[in-house]
């Protein structure tokens, strides 16, 4: 018994069965094409979860803080004298405010915060100010007052 061998692209069939060895050139830049736009949407998510990961531990700071303050305030029957940057250093160990809570950064562009948290005590109150930065010249602040 003959097998049959069925062939294409006689007059009339309007179909070929060549066989093919590779991917055309269009197929090959759509491809290109479809990585490149997932490409730039992952990367701006990417940087979408940073800046709101930094922007969080920053206020994460800054409740620390204020948690700090208030404990220094139920203790002492006053707020610390000092103010500003200092009052509590970068790694959280020292200051007025020791004992009464860790700040994980205050420092700009750090691995684990990226901003600057800053407070004013100013009788009866005090104001705390916590500065989020990607590390170029923008800065923006964000304020909690009691």
């Amino acid at each position: 018994m003959k097998k049959k061998l069925l062939k294409g692209g006689g007059s009339g069939s309007g179909f070929s069965l060549r066989q093919s060895k590779g991917f055309t050139l269009i197929e090959l830049m759509v491809v290109m094409a479809i990585i490149a736009v997932l490409a730039v949407l992952i990367i701006g998510a990417i940087q979408i979860a940073r800046k709101t990961s930094t922007e969080t531990a920053n206020r994460s700071n800054a409740r620390t803080i204020q948690t700090a303050l208030e404990g220094y305030y139920a203790r002492n029957k006053a707020y610390p004298a000092i103010s500003g940057v200092n009052f509590i250093d970068a790694t959280g160990t020292g200051g007025a405010l020791n004992g009464y809570g860790t700040v994980t950064s205050a420092t700009p562009c750090s691995t684990n915060g990226g901003g600057i948290v800053t407070s004013v005590v100013s009788p009866p109150g005090y104001t705390i100010n916590v500065y989020s930065s990607d590390c170029s010249t923008e800065m923006t602040g964000d304020k909690i007052v009691n």
